[in-house]
């Protein structure tokens, strides 16, 4: 007769914990990039926007399967036949203009308090891959408006430039991810 909430137990080392010891392996970048991008496929396939990607939101167990934790701030997009209209978002009283998600890992219109969509947790992605490959995120600052300005007006530095073994192929993945214009990020 009473509610509780369970939670899955996941073992294994935070991907944040991981990179305080610097940039990982091109290899490792890749095939945690890859499961970074397949999980969002299927939240985003269930009309689930995650809205805070981070390193430490990503879990790799000891079987080299990442996790994606942390959904609190998650947006429902879309309702089940019969469902009543409601999304997360009107349950928790956000609303356009409200800046939501850690700064660091935010999209532009994240930044700019505007709706978002998928599209975000793509522009987070980028920025996930961009501090594997650099060893640190590509928007930084001394205050966290210092970082929303550089989110909405700066590039990162190129990553050949910490890195010159980065292919050229990751490197267009990552800035296509980090796009300003959410029309010319992956859609």
């Amino acid at each position: 007769g009473r509610a509780y909430i369970v939670m899955e137990y996941v073992e294994g080392e935070l991907l944040s914990h991981k990179l305080k010891s610097g940039p990982l392996p091109l290899s490792e970048v890749i095939d945690v990039g890859i499961q970074i991008a397949e999980a969002l496929e299927e939240a985003h396939a269930q009309a689930i926007i995650h809205r805070d990607i981070k390193s430490s939101n990503l879990v790799v167990t000891p079987r080299g399967q990442l996790k994606v934790l942390d959904f609190g701030l998650a947006k429902i997009t879309r309702h089940s036949v019969g469902q009543e209209e409601t999304t997360l978002t009107e349950l928790v009283k956000t609303a356009s203009g409200i800046v939501m998600g850690t700064v660091h890992y935010m999209s532009p219109e994240q930044a700019g308090g505007l709706e978002v969509d998928t599209r975000t947790d793509l522009f987070s992605l980028g920025v996930v891959l961009y501090e594997m490959v650099a060893g640190h995120v590509p928007f930084q600052g001394e205050t966290n408006s210092d970082v929303l300005v550089g989110i909405l007006e700066r590039e990162p530095e190129p990553l050949a430039s910490r890195r010159p073994e980065v292919p050229p192929e990751l490197e267009g993945i990552v800035r296509q991810c980090l796009e300003k214009d959410r029309q010319r990020r992956y859609q």
